[in-house]
């Protein structure tokens, strides 16, 4: 099962021209997630998603518009991805700088639960409905079964253990800003990787859908 997991994920840059047809759909229905382009006009936000469809006139909730703010002076152009709710965007899953990372050619989008990742140094989590997959550079990519738990407090509790690797990390419903891209994410990480500490931003995949709260 976790080889599959693991076999999946590395096949996905192949993949992902095949997938285009199957990105989020596009609409203004209540609770969808999009993604696409975004910028702010006159008449309020205008997305345009990775299939081409123009929505204007877009207006953020109290908790989208103090995601904005965070990225203030980036309103020329993000790459969002997005929840509308009765046509007004409830939460930003991601905000991203133009230019910055994957937008509409995300090879993982549709295939995980949620990612995480870090800097200094880079690192990379990955939850699928196969289990987890941990990246580091120059380290062979980790395959494992993992436990998930909903705390009190809206967090995120995941941990798996197999053999010598023991792996906690604690998923935080903050926004939080990497430090490298500048791109926003609506959770922040703190990883424990057999006993090493790292910190980063996360985000839900395609697989999980709702808010964290």
């Amino acid at each position: 099962m976790h080889k599959s997991f693991y076999t999946l994920l590395l096949t996905i840059p192949l993949l992902a021209a095949c997938q285009s047809g199957a990105r989020v759909a596009d609409g203004a229905a209540p609770g969808e997630r999009l993604q696409g382009h975004l910028r702010h006009s006159a008449s309020g936000w205008q997305l345009t998603t990775c299939s081409g469809q123009q929505l204007s006139g877009l207006r953020p909730d109290q908790r989208a518009a103090e995601q904005l703010q965070l990225l203030d002076g980036q309103q020329g152009g993000l790459f969002a991805d997005l929840q509308l709710y009765n046509g007004r965007i409830s939460l930003f899953y991601r905000l991203q700088p133009g230019g910055e990372g994957h937008g509409c050619d995300d090879p993982a989008l549709h295939n995980t639960s949620l990612r995480a990742s870090g800097n200094e140094p880079f690192w990379g989590l990955y939850l699928g409905a196969d289990g987890m997959l941990l990246t580091q550079p120059g380290v062979p990519p980790l395959a494992l079964p993992y436990v998930e738990e909903l705390l009190p407090d809206g967090s995120i509790h995941v941990s798996a253990r197999q053999e010598a690797e023991h792996v906690q990390a604690w998923i935080r419903p903050q926004n939080c800003i990497d430090s490298m891209s500048g791109a926003l994410h609506h959770m922040s990480v703190t990883l424990d990787w057999n006993g090493h500490n790292f910190n980063g931003c996360a985000h839900y995949g395609a697989q999980r859908q709702g808010s964290a709260e």
